[in-house]
């Protein structure tokens, strides 16, 4: 009899990490909403995962909205923690991952709302409670878990939309950000380029400039020299032709 309990519960611990691999094993696709409890009908879990889609697209914040009747032992704040970390949500501490679990007969409801480090400077833990409280729970307790999801949503982008409205998806950002470093550098070159030709131009002068008073010195004494030695026989033609011009 003990061995079949261990071995029944030797399955069921087998079970359980198998349950909690599929969970925050990343998805092949681009997630937004994920419903593992079936609390959406079709159109609805179409509908917002539309807005989130939109959301992404106009202020590159990713949001997941998941519900589960499982939470696997965690605390559902670490869960949706857990959740964003091994599906890889969001970019640069812009995203939101809203949990969802209904009431069963093990467990009560609850929810959260966890965010990155970039939209948490928008939305404080206090602002993200009075969403639940507001916003959720009243109509959670009416049943209408999708209402209170959406509407949820709708505020908390309501707090940051102003703030990341417009601004470019991440890839046509990093694409601006290289050819911004290369109009930079370029710019740098040329800078660099005309004032060396200008130092360049600036040495010659004076060469030429000092060359030519010290060509002068040196012609009119040779010439005195050459004057001199005019008197000897052979040596006027010699001068002549030197300073022939």
């Amino acid at each position: 009899m003990k061995r079949i309990i261990l071995i029944f519960s030797f399955l069921l611990s087998l079970l359980a990490s198998r349950a909690n691999e599929d969970v925050f094993k990343r998805p092949l696709d681009r997630v937004f909403v994920c419903d593992k409890a079936e609390i959406f009908t079709q159109q609805q879990h179409t509908a917002l995962t539309l807005k989130l889609q939109t959301i992404l697209r106009e202020t590159s914040v990713q949001i997941l909205v998941f519900t589960t009747t499982d939470l696997l032992g965690y605390d559902i704040a670490d869960f949706a923690n857990r959740l964003r970390d091994s599906w890889s949500i969001g970019q640069d501490g812009k995203w939101i991952v809203i949990v969802y679990k209904p009431q069963t007969i093990e467990s009560k409801e609850k929810v959260t709302i966890q965010t990155g480090h970039y939209v948490m400077t928008y939305i404080s833990m206090a602002a993200r409670d009075q969403i639940v409280s507001d916003k959720m729970l009243p109509y959670f307790s009416d049943g209408n878990v999708y209402v209170g999801i959406d509407g949820a949503v709708d505020e908390c982008m309501s707090f940051v939309k102003t703030t990341f409205s417009k601004v470019p998806h991440p890839k046509s950002q990093s694409m601006w950000d290289r050819w911004s470093v290369r109009v930079a550098v370029i710019i740098v070159g040329l800078l660099i380029i005309v004032v060396f030709i200008l130092i360049i131009i600036k040495v010659v002068s004076d060469h030429y400039t000092a060359g030519g008073r010290y060509g002068r010195l040196f012609r009119g004494g040779f010439t005195n020299y050459a004057g001199t030695l005019s008197g000897f026989d052979g040596f006027g033609g010699i001068s002549g032709s030197w300073y022939s011009e």
